[in-house]
């Protein structure tokens, strides 16, 4: 009897488990089989004008599992890599729904798991996900030749009722297509590989010929708006392009609508105004083609260029005396991918922040609003609306005139309640501040030359190339620790003045030159060494460069030596 109840109770347990480990592989998506669950996939793939690709994936699911709640996507391991940011949105409320990495079963592909929503409406079920990649275009100099790899469909661990596929094409000459059947109409090309199987990792390549509009560039880039007393509101926009495809002329940059004239600048120098034309505008950007001082941007060559110019007062408006609105984007139509974007808008004396809706997290800190978005993509909501207001007696003054009057309203101070000795004001500003600001400023010198010694001793071979390794990284991971450091020290500096917060800015445009004409150096000697330039233009170049890095460090010097006068 009793060996017959414990077979019962046995068996039970059996019965509850299996009915338990049905019900989890039911709520993790493991019922969705042809018996279950029907899943249909439109992608369309398209490539932008500097080679960033775009894919969205429309997926439709009819099923009479309705607890489905995860759904596995993937790319195949050769274009995985390329994947840079998926997010996903649900078609029926519009929210965002829940994307992460996930550890594949084979290593063929790449996989990321989908979170769906526990209650879906009945009878169809429908989302989008979109995905951002890089490098899928390559160039081949000696065929004059683009290759686009791609992924027809994507990966899943589920059978695809349905596949159908766009690539838009639009300006590719002569294109063909390997490993895919479908048919080239009117820029775009379609297929409908009809039903795919499980981890079905397939790769598809169109070839073309050249190509009037396609670019392949990688770009670096930040974004600085100073806030003037008057209220203009200027741009900065500092690039480093790299290109990937043919030789070009120019490159061409989105900057907002209605912008009037715009300056340029090289690690060389202010460009000339025919280097930097209007190509024309639409209804919410302008375009500006910069060219290089010399020639043109060769393959697999950099161009860095800082544009600048003021904001159209469509942009910025004055409701009232001494109250403004800005709305705008911290970066135009982003035709590429930066794993972290920075943007800083510096403020002047007398201005008062009332509102500040962003769509990119910020902190302020002194005189500077600093934002920072990781990543950016073509897809990046970059949008900024902010009111503030400017002081109009200050507004109203020339820099050189609120200047003085700040600096005599501290000296006023200083002399009629005499501060106690626990913090001196020297010249306006706290002399604590002032001797860390030089104490850190000094050790950033010292290290510099310590690099370019480093570079020296290992151009003519007195150290090997991994001591020099070793020793360059340790000063790296020193000089980041020291601009760390420097951040709100700079902040309370530029804080305590206006005369102080030029002081700062001058070293902070300076240490940027300098770093700028290093870097162009290095680009120097690598293309005289691998013969792509002439010994009479590279001595012409390198002699510049070495200018312009001394009148930067002569600056950086006065700063330093006025700063440390004030405080003896």
């Amino acid at each position: 009897m009793k060996r017959r109840f414990s077979g019962i109770l046995l068996l039970s347990f059996l019965l509850i488990g299996a009915l338990l480990q049905l019900n989890v592989s039911a709520q993790n998506g493991a019922g969705c089989d042809t018996n279950t669950c029907t899943v249909n996939v439109n992608r369309q793939i398209s490539t932008n004008n500097w080679g960033t690709t775009i894919i969205n994936d429309t997926i439709t699911i009819t099923s009479s599992n309705a607890s489905i709640t995860q759904m596995l996507l993937g790319f195949p391991s050769q274009i995985g890599p390329n994947v840079r940011n998926v997010t996903a949105t649900d078609l029926q409320t519009g929210k965002a729904l829940s994307v992460a990495s996930t550890a594949p079963s084979g290593s063929n592909y790449t996989a990321f798991e989908i979170s769906l929503p526990s209650k879906k409406p009945p009878p169809a079920y429908s989302f989008l996900v979109r995905t951002i990649l890089t490098d899928l275009l390559s160039f081949n100099p000696s065929r004059s030749q683009f290759n686009f790899t791609f992924s027809p469909f994507p990966v899943t661990d589920f059978p695809v009722a349905q596949a159908s596929l766009s690539v838009s094409v639009k300006g590719w000459s002569n294109p063909s297509v390997s490993n895919v059947i479908g048919n080239f109409t009117n820029g775009v090309f379609t297929a409908v590989p009809g039903p795919v199987n499980p981890f079905d990792t397939r790769i598809a390549r169109i070839t073309f010929s050249s190509s009037g509009s396609q670019n392949i560039l990688d770009a670096l880039a930040e974004r600085t708006l100073t806030i003037a007393p008057s209220g203009v509101v200027t741009v900065n926009d500092n690039y480093n392009v790299t290109n990937h495809g043919p030789s070009l002329p120019s490159i061409a940059f989105t900057l907002p609508k209605d912008v009037k004239s715009v300056s340029g600048s090289d690690v060389i120098g202010v460009l000339d105004p025919t280097n930097i034309v209007s190509a024309g505008q639409t209804s919410t950007n302008s375009t500006w083609k910069v060219s290089p001082r010399y020639g043109s941007i060769g393959t697999n060559q950099s161009m860095a260029v800082s544009l600048r110019y003021d904001l159209p007062s469509s942009l910025v408006s004055s409701p009232s005396p001494g109250t403004y609105s800005l709305n705008y984007d911290l970066f135009d139509n982003v035709q590429f991918y930066q794993p972290v974007l920075r943007t800083k808008i510096m403020t002047p004396s007398g201005f008062r922040l009332n509102s500040l809706t962003s769509a990119v997290p910020y902190t302020v800190s002194g005189n500077q609003i600093l934002f920072q978005v990781s990543p950016v993509t073509p897809l990046s909501n970059l949008s900024l609306s902010m009111n503030y207001g400017l002081s109009p007696f200050w507004a109203s003054l020339p820099p050189l005139a609120w200047t003085i009057l700040l600096e005599l309203a501290v000296v006023f101070a200083v002399l009629v309640f005499q501060p106690s000795a626990g913090t001196v004001l020297v010249g306006g500003g706290p002399s604590d501040t002032i001797r860390k600001y030089i104490d850190l400023n000094d050790e950033k010198s010292t290290l510099r030359q310590e690099a370019d010694r480093m570079e020296e001793d290992l151009s003519r071979g007195a150290v090997n190339r991994h001591e020099f390794k070793r020793r360059r990284r340790l000063a790296d991971i020193r000089m980041a620790e020291i601009e760390r450091s420097l951040g709100p020290v700079k902040g309370q500096l530029s804080g305590s003045g206006a005369r102080y917060q030029d002081m700062v800015r001058r070293v902070e445009r300076a240490e940027a030159d300098l770093q700028a004409v290093r870097v162009n150096l290095a680009d120097l000697r690598n293309q005289y060494r691998s013969g792509k330039m002439e010994k009479q233009l590279y001595e012409s170049l390198t002699s510049d460069l070495e200018r312009r890095k001394i009148r930067n460090r002569q600056t950086i010097d006065t700063v330093i030596i006025t700063l440390r006068e004030e405080i003896r």
